[in-house]
């Protein structure tokens, strides 16, 4: 029942005590109207012969996903502090570290420039032979249109 989002038992003829827990907890009475013998703490009525000690405490919601939200952004300043400082950081504070690593990333990226040009290079050597294969091919045959 965690993916339910809304549940509606208004009317249906419900009776006895609403459980308590995380799940029912979280509806409110309106989705339990209609039910007159229905009891329990979610409609501020109480059962016979049941007697709450001590009252669950609630999750405290400032909106609707506060639960799982909350965690989740804790976890991601934490992983963003972690990775910054973990790889960033000794880059920013040691030099040659630093050095290391510009030099990699220079030859990282004459890499990659020299084999963009070596592939525009045969794309474009093939395509000429292609053009002039085309063009040899379609002379030929208005030559020989001409001559007859």
């Amino acid at each position: 029942m965690d993916f339910l989002q809304n549940l509606d038992l208004s009317h249906n003829y419900l009776s006895g005590r609403i459980p308590l827990g995380r799940h029912m907890d979280t509806f409110d009475a309106s989705c339990f109207e209609g039910n007159a013998d229905l009891c329990g703490e979610q409609l501020n009525k109480s059962c016979a012969g049941y007697q709450t000690l001590v009252k669950p405490q609630k999750a405290e919601v400032h909106g609707e996903y506060c639960v799982f939200y909350e965690p989740l952004y804790m976890s991601l300043g934490i992983g963003f502090f972690t990775g910054f400082w973990g790889l960033l950081g000794p880059l920013l504070l040691w030099q040659p570290w630093r050095m290391t690593y510009l030099r990699f990333l220079n030859r990282l990226i004459d890499y990659l420039f020299v084999m963009v040009e070596v592939n525009f290079a045969k794309r474009h050597q093939r395509l000429t032979e292609y053009k002039s294969t085309k063009f040899a091919v379609n002379n030929d045959l208005v030559q020989d249109s001409i001559t007859r």
